[in-house]
């Protein structure tokens, strides 16, 4: 986009502010220099603003703060803005710009420039109460300071969304007052700063200036816990593992879920409360004791302590031989020294027998 202007330059090459002033007549100075002869030289100036080619609110939004930016840096006058800025759209926002400029009377000033881009706002904007939504998305902490942004990057970020909110229609007509621009700041802060703040300072009596103040210290301070908790997290990953060298990853750490393998429950000791692969009786342990005399000892006597006995496994001083049926009659009458007979049939088809060996009677089936 090319801007019009005009160059003032005198004889000896001076431009604008430098071409020096006519001299004034005194007692001291009865001669004083004549003014210079200056010409007016009009040229053109190219002004780069991004074309916005959609009808969308923030884009439209962002176009019109870039044009702002480049009128005032090219010493644009307010009665070429209309024009320019409707070159800065594209065909079809071209055409709806061109709409609500024909339906109204603007003057080429900046007041008829700002009324012009609020009504045009108000055309593009589907929704009626757009300064509400966008108060409403700063509550919901849509605009919360991203960790990596400076707070005086983000103090911008803020003011351009004020400005926005004063520019789209709404039920509340009128600017944001700067005690709600306060409070709507203070919210696009971590909650727990805000919180700190509204404790310690009055949010009805305050500045930007003092928020920001407020919060780089409480940025500060939330740096150094990260930096100290970082740097805990690096001597914890530095300390060696009780169990042996390297580090605290233990990959034989028991897993409760698991049914076979190194982090399977242990299988050998009763009741274990470690995985197989920490145990001292997997010969693939480092640590394994297997070699160990008294270690093994221990554990043999503890299990002989834990273990139920069983009827299979029954000793001839656990469980004493029953007693001789009662309708044997005399059988060891002369013959003790050689013990009971080796069968006694009885009535009920049951008979017992001796284990050979002594001592103990069994009781078996035989047929009659």
């Amino acid at each position: 986009m090319e801007v019009a202007y005009t160059l003032r330059i005198d004889e000896n090459g001076n431009i604008g502010a430098a071409i020096p002033q006519a001299g004034v007549e005194t007692r001291n100075n009865p001669n004083p220099a004549p003014a210079p002869t200056v010409k007016h030289i009009a040229k053109t100036r190219i002004v780069e603003v991004r074309k916005c080619k959609s009808t969308n609110v923030d884009e439209t939004l962002h176009t019109v703060d870039e044009f702002l930016i480049e009128r005032e840096t090219s010493n644009m006058p307010w009665s070429e803005a209309i024009y320019n800025f409707s070159h800065c759209l594209g065909n079809t926002a071209r055409m709806r710009f061109q709409k609500v400029k024909s339906k109204g009377t603007y003057r080429n000033t900046q007041t008829g420039f700002e009324n012009l881009i609020k009504d045009y706002i108000k055309e593009l904007c589907l929704d009626a109460n757009a300064k509400g939504t966008l108060k409403q998305s700063i509550e919901k902490g849509e605009w919360t300071k991203p960790e990596d942004m400076d707070i005086a990057n983000h103090n911008l970020r803020v003011q351009q969304l004020f400005g926005w909110i004063d520019q789209v229609p709404g039920y509340q007509d009128g600017e944001l007052s700067d005690q709600e621009k306060h409070r709507l700041y203070v919210l696009t802060f971590p909650p727990f700063w805000g919180t700190n703040f509204n404790v310690h300072k009055n949010i009805n009596d305050t500045s930007f200036e003092e928020i920001d103040d407020y919060m780089r210290k409480q940025k500060d301070g939330a740096d150094r816990k990260k930096k100290q908790k970082k740097n805990n997290e690096k001597k914890d990953e530095k300390k060696p593992n009780k169990r042996g060298k390297g580090t605290n990853k233990d990959k034989y750490k028991l897993d409760p879920t698991a049914t076979t393998g190194p982090t399977a429950r242990c299988g050998k000791c009763p009741n274990a409360k470690h995985s197989w692969g920490h145990c001292f009786l997997n010969p693939r342990n480092p640590k394994n004791k297997l070699k160990d005399a008294d270690f093994m000892n221990r554990y043999r006597a503890n299990q002989n302590r834990n273990q139920q006995p069983r009827q299979g496994f029954a000793t001839q001083q656990q469980v004493p031989p029953p007693p001789p049926p009662t309708n044997y009659q005399g059988v060891y009458g002369g013959q003790s020294n050689q013990g009971p007979p080796s069968s006694v049939s009885i009535q009920s088809g049951q008979s017992y027998s001796n284990d050979q060996s002594g001592g103990r009677w069994s009781q078996v089936w035989i047929p009659n």
